[in-house]
């Protein structure tokens, strides 16, 4: 008897624990729908082991961008100099050219710039004494030339020593004039500078006084080489022309 109450009270006992045990689990799992957080420890009721947390990772240095070198500018290839050509032999039977005899015929053969006129001075009437046949229309013009008091005159000599019946060469030629009697003045109108240079022409300019009446005389003296003088007056009877 005693062993059938112990047994039905241990049978008691037990069902009490699992009745009692049953509410917490329950209780357990109305925690768990509700979204209470649950640890390992509430779950099995043992101790987790503490996590080690990690060192910081070292900071890792800068990257910068690596700058290219800078390549060279490329130069044009330097052209090769042309090869020289060597002398060509000559041979025998080739002439050979003197190049300062050439230069010297070529001196010869240009001839020298002629100096420019020089610029004559304006004159009111032009007396011309040309050489030869010519001096036939020149002297109707001087017979009809009329000249003013106060205007200039041009004298224009041309004649040679043929036309004086003279031989020899000419150094020079003087033109006189005088006016109402006055003093007799002279000028150039023709000139030899050298021996054998050509003989330079001029033509002087006679001013007229503005109170000259009259008439204007005329004449010319030729000097010849070694000293000899001849004269061109019209047989000494002198050029005459007028003044109105």
């Amino acid at each position: 008897m005693a062993s059938k109450t112990g047994s039905s009270r241990s049978k008691k006992t037990k069902a009490e624990g699992t009745a009692a045990a049953k509410p917490a689990a329950k209780g357990k799992k109305s925690a768990a729908a509700a979204g209470s957080p649950t640890t390992a420890e509430e779950t099995t009721g043992a101790v987790p082991p503490a996590v080690s947390i990690p060192p910081p990772a070292p900071a890792q240095p800068a990257i910068t961008a690596a700058v290219a070198p800078s390549m060279p500018s490329a130069k044009a290839p330097a052209t090769p100099p042309a090869p020289s050509m060597p002398p060509r032999p000559a041979y025998d039977d080739e002439p050979t050219v003197d190049m300062s005899k050439m230069v010297a015929e070529a001196k010869a053969t240009v001839k020298p710039s002629r100096p420019p006129e020089p610029v004559e001075e304006p004159a009111d009437a032009t007396i011309v004494f040309a050489a030869g046949q010519l001096d036939e229309a020149a002297r109707r013009e001087r017979e009809a030339l009329s000249l003013k008091a106060g205007s200039k005159v041009r004298v224009r000599y041309l004649r040679e020593l043929s036309d004086l019946h003279e031989a020899g060469s000419i150094k020079r030629i003087d033109l006189g004039w005088m006016v109402k009697g006055g003093a007799a003045q002279y000028a150039p109108v023709a000139e030899r500078t050298n021996g054998a240079g050509a003989l330079s022409r001029k033509a002087p300019v006679v001013t007229l006084p503005r109170d000259a009446g009259g008439e204007l005389q005329m004449w010319f003296k030729v000097e010849l080489d070694g000293g000899r003088v001849t004269w061109d007056s019209n047989y000494a009877r002198n050029y005459r022309f007028p003044i109105r």
